[in-house]
């Protein structure tokens, strides 16, 4: 119960730092094309961004010679486990579909892009077997989209999804293993501007408590640490 109380409150809190700052801007929220240097209370180069992750947008979860990832595992394996009987099988198919949808955010005076790579789709098997050239090609085109639009790409590491050979073999973030394997991922994409290791951290750490998601038979004071170890070495090592 406590754990459900965290997460409660914790979502209640971003919602209301949203709402904040759209009151805050005194604009239209969808579009900030008409704002200009004098109507605007914010600097001309503050970034409006928006924000996805892999395994909810991309879809297209075999295509390409992608791997399985604990999620794919997941909701096959407990069809049923989110709440309306879906998964990220299609999603809204952002891997085939990313043109026009970067074409929209464009549109909407949108200038920041924070978006999460799939560890499965670059290394199927998380560092096991060769590296997927077709994948790091994907999200190199990705990337280039986005700078020729005058998108700053934000590029998440791992955003609740990693691969399903390192959820069998390690226990996903219970091993420090992982997180050293999580660095090999960081070099393959050619033109990464802005790197995030880690999102939704407290949400993974709660997955065993709540049964929500994978990783249900870990230890969640150990996978918290373990994810927050693995952030604070990168910023310490950089």
């Amino acid at each position: 119960m406590e754990f459900s109380w965290l997460l409660y409150h914790l979502h209640v809190f971003e919602l209301c730092v949203s709402i904040l700052m759209v009151v805050s801007c005194k604009c239209n929220p969808i579009s900030m094309k008409g704002s200009t240097a004098a109507s605007s209370p914010f600097p001309s180069d503050f970034l409006f961004g928006t924000a996805s992750s892999s395994y909810q947008f991309e879809g297209a979860f075999l295509t390409d010679g992608k791997g399985l990832n604990n999620w794919d595992v997941f909701t096959h394996d407990k069809p049923g486990s989110i709440m309306d009987g879906s998964n990220g099988d299609i999603a809204v198919d952002q891997y085939h579909r990313y043109p026009e949808d970067l074409h929209l955010m464009k549109d909407m005076g949108v200038n920041a892009y924070r978006f999460s790579i799939s560890w499965a789709r670059i290394l199927p098997q998380g560092r096991f077997g060769n590296i997927s050239q077709t994948g790091v090609e994907h999200y190199n085109k990705f990337i280039h989209a986005l700078l020729n639009l005058g998108i700053q790409p934000f590029v998440t590491l791992t955003h609740y999804d990693i691969p399903q050979e390192l959820e069998e073999r390690y226990g996903a973030w219970l091993s420090p293993r992982v997180q050293w394997l999580l660095g090999s991922l960081s070099s393959e994409p050619d033109v990464i501007v802005v790197k995030i290791e880690l999102n939704s951290q407290v949400d993974q750490g709660c997955h065993h408590k709540l049964g929500s998601g994978p990783n249900q038979r870990r230890d969640t004071v150990w996978w918290s640490r373990d994810l927050v170890v693995k952030q604070t070495s990168d910023v310490i090592v950089s």
